[in-house]
């Protein structure tokens, strides 16, 4: 009789575990889709940048973990995301541990990075292994990729061409960027926040 008592104990908290996680799978569910269709959605397109459908210029420089080799972008191999970012912009530092969850994430995509010069934070330590760090020391690739802002992130199709160009500060705005989710600037100015200098 106990041995009947223990698996029907056993079988409820089973039922239970299940059920868990098919309200969790349901709530991601649910959660995606409130992403895709509601209001206000998407990463900010800011007004100023490469434009979309625009051939990406050659991205290459110097690799910032040791110098030793350098980095190439080169069309007809994969899709890439690009992220400019610079050492005193928070945001940026914040966006580290997203980028690294993208990387490990998304077997498909190259992640690179392009640190801009100046002192603060440790991008080459911080960021993954599988991201890409280049060092824009002389501000060539800044210029040419018409930056303004950091964060700053691209999209690029595997034949150079750009997709997505955005201004993300999260995990979501950077999957939001992935999927073509994005929200235009517009007409309205720009409001830096979060940044201990103009970007």
């Amino acid at each position: 009789m106990e041995g009947i008592f223990f698996w029907s104990e056993l079988g409820q908290w089973i039922v239970l575990g299940l059920l868990g996680l098919m309200l969790f799978g349901l709530i991601s569910v649910l959660a995606d889709l409130r992403r895709r269709v509601g209001q206000g959605i998407g990463a900010l397109v800011p007004n100023d940048g490469l434009a979309i459908g625009a051939a990406a210029p050659a991205l290459e420089g110097r690799d910032a973990r040791n110098g030793a080799h350098e980095v190439v972008m080169s069309a007809g191999d994969r899709a890439t995301m690009v992220a400019f970012l610079s050492p005193s912009c928070r945001p940026c530092v914040e966006l580290v541990p997203h980028l690294n969850r993208v990387a490990a994430r998304e077997k498909d995509l190259r992640v690179i990075a392009v640190v801009q010069p100046g002192d603060g934070f440790d991008y080459p330590r911080e960021l993954s292994a599988k991201i890409a760090v280049i060092g824009d020391v002389d501000g060539d690739l800044t210029q040419s990729y018409e930056v303004k802002r950091t964060p700053l992130v691209y999209v690029i199709s595997a034949e150079g061409n750009v997709l997505a160009r955005t201004v993300p500060n999260t995990l979501l705005e950077l999957d939001n960027t992935l999927d073509g989710l994005v929200t235009r600037q517009g007409g309205m100015p720009w409001v830096s926040v979060g940044s201990s200098e103009e970007h």
